[in-house]
């Protein structure tokens, strides 16, 4: 063999080997990623939990400081009074609730779209993370809706359609995947 065919030959077989590697680090690297995107998808859906139910604590607190008040004469009785008294905590959390998951559904739908082939490739042996609302949030979201004017509520459906499909079907939604 000629010394240009030979010098051809290990060339070609650096550029395949060296092929081979990239191929093999890029999987491994988006295999990694995918591993951290799931971390942290469980992570977002572990801190929703906990916000709901700390916030539901606080609302219950709250709802109790006012009737505590209002037993005791403190405030002005009457029923048309009370009642918006009373929606005041709920409609708060309600507020806090609509901001907190606007912003961990803008970092669910960025880690998402960030996984290009090779996340889709490993991803074929599991499914991505999905972010729901638990039963115990969606109780939590329920009881604070029953109070007050529906009309005061900062989450209705003609305000916050994407917020409500999310609490109905999950991200992505199910119907989507």
């Amino acid at each position: 063999m000629s010394f240009e065919l030979s010098l051809l030959v290990e060339v070609l077989g650096g550029i395949v080997t060296a092929g081979l590697l990239g191929v093999i680090v890029a999987w491994r690297e988006g295999l990694a990623q995918v591993d951290r995107h799931d971390r942290e998808i469980a992570a977002i859906d572990e801190d929703l939990r906990r916000f709901l139910r700390d916030r539901d604590r606080l609302v219950i607190a709250q709802t109790d400081a006012l009737l505590t008040e209002a037993t005791q004469g403190e405030m002005v009785p009457g029923l048309k009074i009370m009642p918006k008294v009373f929606d005041e905590p709920r409609q708060q959390a309600l507020r806090d609730y609509r901001d907190e998951m606007t912003r961990k559904l803008r970092r669910y739908r960025d880690i998402r779209t960030s996984e290009g082939r090779i996340h889709s490739l490993a991803r074929r042996r599991r499914s991505p993370e999905r972010l729901e609302l638990s039963a115990e949030g969606k109780r939590i979201l329920y009881d604070w809706r029953q109070f007050g004017d529906k009309a005061d509520d900062p989450t209705r459906l003609e305000l916050e359609g994407d917020l409500r499909q999310f609490e109905a079907w999950g991200e992505p939604p199910e119907d989507l995947e």
